[in-house]
């Protein structure tokens, strides 16, 4: 990893399993955070987690699937645990697909 900008620190970011959210997540960890990599895709999830810790990172999979309320309310719950009681940086990267896909959902974490 290349700096320690963001040591300590605590970065979740949702559509990570893939593209560019895969791509974004790794560079908070880059800076030294402990990032979370939220989405519905587990293997895909845990791929991203493997690549970030196999550069020197810290990073766990949070599943996620914000289509609705309560099924964002655990990821987010799962996410202030792993993350000490926090989240610092949150990166909103989940996509929605507009011919009927994933609509995000937003509630208060």
């Amino acid at each position: 990893m290349s700096s320690a900008y963001l040591a300590g620190s605590v970065a979740l970011v949702t559509g990570a399993t893939s593209g560019i959210g895969a791509a974004t997540a790794a560079k908070p960890a880059e800076r030294g955070a402990h990032v979370l990599v939220a989405g519905r895709g587990r293997a895909r999830g845990e791929a991203v987690v493997g690549a970030i810790r196999g550069r020197g990172g810290k990073a766990d999979f949070v599943a996620a699937d914000l289509r609705d309320a309560e099924s964002v309310r655990k990821p987010a719950r799962e996410a202030r645990e792993l993350g000490g009681g926090r989240v610092d940086v949150l990166v909103n990267n989940a996509g929605a697909d507009p011919h009927g896909g994933a609509r995000p959902v937003w509630v208060r974490i």
